[in-house]
Order: C-alpha cells, then sequence, then structure tokens
C-alpha cells in the first residue's frame, strides 16, 4: 500500500497542480455552435437549410455551422467552425490574410479588420457586387461570411449581429 502511495503521490499532485491536464474544454457540440450564431437578421429571410455538424480527421476534431439569409438577390452565407481541438486549422484558416496588403481601389476593397478578441479581413469586388469577411476569433473560432449582392457596410451590420464577448475563450 505504501509503495502504491510513494507511485502515485506525485501524479496526483502533478494533476493538482496543472488542472487543464485533468479536465480541458472540449470543442463545442454542433448544436452549441449553432447557437452562437443568430437566428433572425433584419431585412433577410432564413433559408431553413441550416446544418451543422462535429466533423473528425484522424485525432483531430471541430465543430462546424452553416446558416443561410436571403433578401431577393442579395444572399448572406455564414460559417462557423470551433476549432477547439484542432489549433492547426484555425492557423491555416487565420494565416491566410495576415501577409497579405490592403488594397483599395474603385473596384475593389481587402482591407484587415480588428475587432475585441477578434481579427480577420474583409473584401468587396464592386463588379460582381460580392463580399467576404474571414474572422478568427478569441484564438478559437472561425468565421467566414460571404454576401452576394452584399456591400460591406451590410456586411459590417452582419458581423454586428454576433455577440463574440459570449463566445468561450
Amino acid at each position: 500500500m505504501i509503495t502504491l502511495l510513494k507511485l502515485t503521490a506525485p501524479l496526483l499532485l502533478l494533476f493538482s497542480l496543472c488542472p487543464a491536464l485533468v479536465a480541458q474544454e472540449k470543442v463545442l457540440t454542433p448544436e452549441q455552435v449553432q447557437q452562437l450564431v443568430f437566428s433572425q437578421l433584419k431585412g433577410f429571410s432564413d433559408d431553413g437549410n441550416a446544418r451543422a455538424k462535429l466533423i473528425q480527421i484522424g485525432n483531430i476534431q471541430y465543430s462546424l455551422c452553416e446558416k443561410k439569409f436571403v433578401n431577393g438577390k442579395q444572399k448572406i452565407r455564414i460559417l462557423l467552425f470551433d476549432y477547439k481541438d484542432a489549433p492547426i486549422m484555425y492557423n491555416q484558416a487565420t494565416k491566410v490574410w495576415q501577409n497579405y496588403a490592403p488594397v483599395i481601389t474603385d473596384s475593389a476593397t481587402l482591407r484587415p479588420l480588428w475587432m475585441a478578441n477578434c481579427s480577420g479581413w474583409e473584401s468587396y469586388r464592386k463588379g460582381s457586387n460580392t463580399s467576404q469577411v474571414y474572422l478568427g476569433i478569441c484564438d478559437r473560432f472561425f468565421l467566414n461570411v460571404t454576401g452576394e449582392g452584399v456591400d460591406l457596410e451590410t456586411m459590417r451590420v452582419v458581423i454586428g449581429q454576433f455577440k463574440f464577448e459570449q463566445f468561450p475563450k
């Protein structure tokens, strides 16, 4: 009994000093990620085809939610990923825009976007009247919002609907 205690005492001490080793917060369920996306968007209708799922690739897993809104020819598609258990996926998704230089011309706007606990990239192409926002949130979530027939002002309204302060860290 004493030998067993001598062997387990260092492990118990290690786990008590490092609670992160004992209970790590896991990736949110698909339903929990879906709850982070608003259900209504003023002036738009939900297309009714929201979906959420858990993706597992080897020992990497992440949750994904997709939601679409429409208003005539205007379309908005929201993809929200929880990369808590897949930091390599988060890093790959967010490093795309880190080396881009801002571009603002008569036909296109491409520039960085910063908000509290968030950084990303926004773009608008006048010829196709399309816009896109990529946003890394709390070093864990990745948001991709695309818009057809939607300018950057409308995209900022869409992004403003999210309650990023309520996202788990």
